[in-house]
């Protein structure tokens, strides 16, 4: 009468040989026929690695990666923001009528875009060069700036400004004449300075 593990040498038996071939044990390669010959070992071999591998499987799971906080909402800038900006405002609208390029240059971050019709200005240095360039217009010049705030929001280190500036203007004869234009500012918060990051300020 035929044994269990000899009655393993059917259906069950060749299944039993594919799965032995090349398979790892104790760093050494089991040639097959050492499972053919003892097909209740190679069960036995193969319980205790799939129990050692669903008990492994909860520690190879991937962490739970937390959900990100949600933005940060624009809430209107506190009275200390709002006096800040309004400084920086009044030391450009100076610095622009003196031509004073390093008073103009520390209120823009380094990599400052001045946006204008003919598209984006990018970097500090080429930012003041292109207003000083601009500060004379067909023979005028400028002698006064006045920015007015309408809407200041603050998100953390950032703030957005819009508001209306006006130019006062002197004619070569002396004659005095003011042009308002509507601006939009992007403030970044820089070592405790608010500095303009991006500006929409035409001149006049």
């Amino acid at each position: 009468m035929p044994s269990r593990e000899s009655e393993a040498g059917g259906k069950d038996g060749s299944l039993l040989k594919e799965l032995a071939a090349g398979w790892h044990y104790a760093g050494k390669v089991l040639p097959p026929a050492a499972f053919s010959a003892c097909p209740s070992t190679f069960r036995a071999m193969l319980s205790r690695h799939f129990t050692a591998l669903v008990l492994m499987l909860p520690a190879c799971r991937p962490q739970e990666i937390p959900a990100p906080p949600p933005p940060t909402t624009p809430v209107a800038a506190p009275a200390s923001v709002m006096g800040a900006i309004v400084g920086v405002n009044v030391l450009w609208g100076d610095a622009l009528v003196r031509g004073d390029s390093a008073a103009l240059a520390s209120a823009y971050t380094e990599d400052a875009v001045l946006m204008t019709p003919n598209g984006d200005v990018t970097g500090k240095a080429l930012v003041v060069a292109r207003l000083l360039s601009g500060r004379r217009p067909a023979g005028d010049s400028i002698h006064g700036t006045r920015a007015a705030s309408d809407q200041v929001d603050v998100a953390g280190d950032r703030a957005y400004e819009a508001g209306t500036l006006t130019y006062v203007i002197v004619s070569p004869g002396g004659k005095t004449r003011e042009v308002n234009v509507r601006y939009v500012n992007f403030w970044q918060l820089e070592a405790g300075s608010w500095k303009l990051r991006r500006s929409l300020r035409p001149l006049p």
